[in-house]
């Protein structure tokens, strides 16, 4: 985990790098969706990350159980929740994108 942490760090720190807050500047209907499709997109990039951390501890403390059963278990919940979060996220993004796309609005996948 320790030798695995610094590489993580670096490639959370460049994707935060990579996004941006959006700017609030609305002045049309279709400016107001694009903005909020650009405030979900960065929300569920942060959800994302969060999830695959939630997977990658699960799956660490899996490894690290030494084979009790309260241990595993919790692991497995974890792993569990984590891709449970990621595909609704994804499905989330999903339906953003079907909204805005029927609305008009420029979108863009996250990430």
């Amino acid at each position: 985990m320790a030798v695995a942490a610094p590489t993580f760090l670096y490639a959370v720190s460049a994707l935060a790098a990579s996004q941006t807050v959006p700017d609030i500047n609305i002045t049309s209907a279709d400016a107001l969706l694009t903005k909020f499709v650009q405030i979900m997109n960065w929300i569920f990039s942060a959800a994302l990350i969060l999830a695959v951390i939630l997977i990658i501890i699960g799956g660490i403390s899996y490894m690290t159980a030494g084979g009790d059963e309260t241990k595993l278990g919790t692991a497995k919940k974890r792993v569990i929740w984590g891709l449970v979060g990621a595909a609704i996220v994804i499905a989330a993004w999903g339906l953003i994108a079907l909204i805005a796309n029927y609305f008009g609005a420029s979108i863009q996948k996250p990430v």
